[in-house]
């Protein structure tokens, strides 16, 4: 039984499931894959060697599990345009700040030219005692202020990055207080572990902002966290001063005696000069107090990032944004926050060289590109950013696990990125990216010791996503074949086993499915790729333990596995190999003959595709026919095909796999002669037209071999149940004729099908045809008149032929004409 526990720790959670397997990804189909979201810690997470070691030591499929973030359901945005970025808000506030910061600092260096050319310049020996030391202590306040306002948005940057630190800290120490002893009972140690009880002393080679300290044996007091606090609290109170003084000389306009023409002005700049003064220290304090009302009274930060779906912990990477965006503001122009999102704020931190600024930009577009709101947007603005790509790609291959979270964030991006059909194609075209993607991939039998350390299933389940929306493109199918080890890697996860767990046959679907797109690629690309993966060894026998396989979404996986054997057979040398390993054939026809239930759309789609692949199996190879003949069922194989001809689902399959038995398999009379008993059951379903017209290509198709299977007086026998006569055939099959005046490719076939019967008709009974001669002709004539190479084949892979006929339609047909002419 898997124990749970939860510690609070100053609002941080930390989740330990202790030896439970229950934390893998939930995968049941198509959509679901798209949704599965990937633990990634949260922006405003300090990566710090030791914090690191605490996220990574900790995995989603281990025996514990550390929840950094979660993110919730997106609020809806009640105020504003709907349509607007929520972060707009953010930049309109940042644009006002600045456009109180730039009137406060304007009128800041105005006051100090004022007092220094006109007080100080013009009255510095004419100055009262008191007004001079006024002045003099306001010019170095605000002067201090306004030089150190952009020392102080620096501190702040370096800051932003560690909010949550505080908070934080209790809460590390209260895990890490536990950590070695939990590890010592409930998980094995790592692989990558010295033999040290799994201690390990490792050098930093950088530190955070934060916890340098400036000046040494000063304690907490220079830390550079602190710094910024300092300098804020520092600006206020020069402005308060500033305000204070001003406002006390200006009312008490005690300036001295004016007496003598050399000091008449100096009351009046005295005011303005403490006008100014109080002016742009007003406008500061104004500037503060909409800062602090903004932010911590209407909590506008707290709502953005409520409205984009972050966690409450998120908040620390929109707080840095907007210190971004009104910093620019300030040392720049006050329009350039108008060219910022944040789309492109967190690009440019995934491409910098800080791992916690890459790991922000990463998780922030992660976020953005698995919202709806935000997807389209976000992901043509990163497509058409070609070093962006690159820079996610190379990320793909950061395999040591300290970069495990920024390696996962990046591989989530690119796979919402590959979905795209234009965007699958820049990704593929970068030099190396499917051997980057190649290594997401992580044999289970391999890593399984090391798993809980590493999280080498999330990756490999991702890596399987990629590649199969990398697939939808057969020029990247043509791609992923050529790259080494690939194919292998992706073989291996085909195969299921009945101990394992339901994420592992997850992974395993995928894997089933991603196969199964390269068998069926098309043309010469899927030619070639179809002789590279059956020359794997394990490919036929994986996909024929599927077929066995009883345990969690079995139908499905069979359903899969089928099409991929279907796949695999479209060519000669695929149903040769196919059809010799052992119990393939045997297994498929156990799914054609399985008892369901009609309405279990499931069920259906499984018998329907096992009669498409053992259709393909027994056409033109007679081994697989005489194979199939000598199957030991529950009855003969041939009686069973003929008891299912009728069933909506199988009969089609069923007839066409019996036109195979008797045009390709080289076997005993005795043993064919079995279907002739089927004659008069085939004759009814051509005369009536009965199901679909693929359904009648394949029984005239399947009549035609049994007339060349059965004498004269059976035939004559089968026509007599029926009560039909063989003038009336033949004008069927003239109808047959007209009607597909010109070659289909769904049923290619049907045209050369009728002729085969009429030829074998005018060569045993011509005859009887005599009357309809000219109307036989017309009807053969037409035909010549539209073959084309499409009746050539009988199996294509997209544009391209595969299984060629012998003989042409052209050739037949004027057999045909001759035969009637004679």
């Amino acid at each position: 039984m898997p124990v749970n526990r939860v510690i609070e720790a100053q609002g941080i959670y930390i989740y330990i499931l202790l030896g439970s397997d229950s934390m893998q990804p939930s995968i049941h189909d198509e959509a679901e894959i798209s949704s599965v979201q990937l633990d990634i810690p949260s922006a405003g997470d300090r990566l710090s060697t030791q914090e690191i070691e605490i996220q990574d030591s900790t995995s989603i499929n281990g025996s514990s599990y550390y929840k950094h973030s979660q993110l919730r359901p997106p609020r809806q945005v009640i105020s504003g345009d709907k349509l607007a970025k929520p972060e707009k808000r953010i930049m309109v506030f940042a644009l006002r700040l600045a456009l109180l910061e730039k009137a406060a600092s304007a009128l800041g260096a105005l006051g100090f030219i004022w007092a220094t050319v006109v007080l100080l310049g013009g009255f510095a020996i004419k100055l009262g005692r008191a007004d001079f030391w006024f002045v003099t202590i306001i010019l170095l306040t605000e002067s201090t202020r306004i030089f150190s306002r952009s020392h102080e948005l620096e501190w702040q940057h370096h800051t932003t990055a560690d909010l949550k630190k505080d908070a934080k800290r209790a809460s590390f120490r209260v895990y890490n207080a536990g950590r070695s002893f939990l590890n010592g009972i409930f998980r094995p140690f790592c692989a990558d572990k010295v033999r040290d009880g799994g201690r390990r002393a490792e050098l930093k080679r950088s530190w955070s902002s934060s916890e340098v300290k400036l000046v040494p044996y000063t304690g907490w007091l220079s830390v550079s966290e602190n710094v910024g606090r300092l300098l804020f609290w520092l600006q206020l109170l020069s402005a308060s001063t500033c305000v204070g003084l001003s406002v006390w000389r200006l009312a008490g306009q005690n300036y001295g005696v004016d007496s003598g023409s050399d000091i008449t002005n100096r009351k009046s700049a005295l005011n303005v000069f403490y006008g100014l003064s109080a002016t742009e220290a007003l406008l500061f304090l104004v500037e503060k107090g909409y800062w602090q009302w903004k932010v911590r009274g209407q909590k506008l930060l707290d709502e953005v990032n409520e409205e984009y779906g972050f966690d409450s912990g998120e908040v620390a990477t929109v707080r840095r944004f907007f210190y971004d965006a009104y910093s620019r503001c300030v040392n720049g122009s006050v329009f350039d926050v108008l060219k910022m999102d944040l789309v492109s704020f967190s690009v440019e931190l995934l491409k910098s060289s800080s791992a916690h600024g890459q790991l922000t930009g990463a998780r922030v577009l992660s976020a953005f590109v698995n919202d709806g709101r935000f997807a389209e947007e976000t992901l043509r603005s990163i497509g058409i950013m070609q070093d962006v790509v690159e820079r996610l790609v190379e990320m793909l291959n950061w395999k040591n696990r300290h970069e495990q979270h920024i390696r996962k964030a990046a591989a989530e991006i690119v796979y919402n990125l590959v979905k795209k059909n234009r965007n699958s194609l820049r990704v593929a075209w970068i030099p190396g990216a499917l051997d980057s993607i190649a290594s997401l991939l992580y044999d289970a039998k391999v890593h399984k010791e090391v798993e809980r350390c590493y999280d080498y299933s999330g990756f490999s389940l991702i890596g399987l996503r990629i590649l199969k929306n990398l697939a939808k493109d057969h020029t990247n199918c043509a791609k992923i074949g050529s790259t080494k080890d690939l194919l292998p890697k992706i073989i291996v996860f085909t195969e299921v086993d009945a101990n394992f767990s339901n994420a592992r046959i997850r992974t395993a679907k995928l894997s089933l499915q991603l196969l199964k797109m390269l068998a069926s690629s098309k043309g010469v690309t899927g030619k070639e790729l179809r002789k590279e993966i059956l020359k794997n060894v394990f490919t036929t026998s994986n996909l024929r333990d599927v077929l066995l396989f009883t345990g969690f979404d079995h139908l499905r996986l069979q359903i899969l596995a089928v099409e991929s054997l279907t796949g695999l057979v479209l060519d000669e040398e695929g149903r040769e190999s196919v059809g010799s390993t052992g119990g393939v054939l045997t297994n498929l026809f156990s799914l054609f003959f399985m008892e369901r239930f009609n309405s279990d759309e499931e069920m259906n789609q499984v018998v329907c595709k096992a009669g498409e692949a053992l259709t393909l199996l027994s056409l033109d190879n007679n081994h697989n026919c005489q194979s199939m003949i000598q199957l030991k069922l529950s009855r003969h194989v041939i009686r069973d095909l003929i008891a299912v001809m009728k069933d909506t689902v199988q009969g089609v399959h069923a007839v066409r796999i019996l036109r195979n038995l008797c045009a390709y398999a080289d076997a005993p009379y005795d043993e064919l002669s079995q279907i002739a008993i089927a004659a008069a059951q085939v004759l009814k379903f051509v005369m009536e037209e009965q199901g679909t017209f693929q359904f009648q290509e394949a029984t005239i198709g399947l009549i035609a071999q049994m007339f060349k299977l059965m004498d004269k007086s059976e035939i004559d026998l089968a026509f007599k149940e029926v009560e039909i006569t063989k003038r009336l055939f033949m004008m069927r099959l003239i109808e047959v004729l007209r009607r597909h005046s010109r070659p289909s490719i769904k049923i290619p076939n049907i045209r050369r099908f009728c002729i085969e019967l009429v030829i074998y008709m005018l060569e045993k009974e011509k005859q009887n045809f005599y009357m309809k001669r000219l109307e036989l002709e017309e009807a053969l004539e037409q035909v010549i008149e539209s073959t084309s190479e499409i009746e050539s084949y009988n199996t294509f892979s997209g544009s391209i032929g595969l299984t060629k006929h012998h003989t042409t339609i052209h050739s037949i047909t004027r057999t045909a004409i001759k035969l009637l002419c004679d």
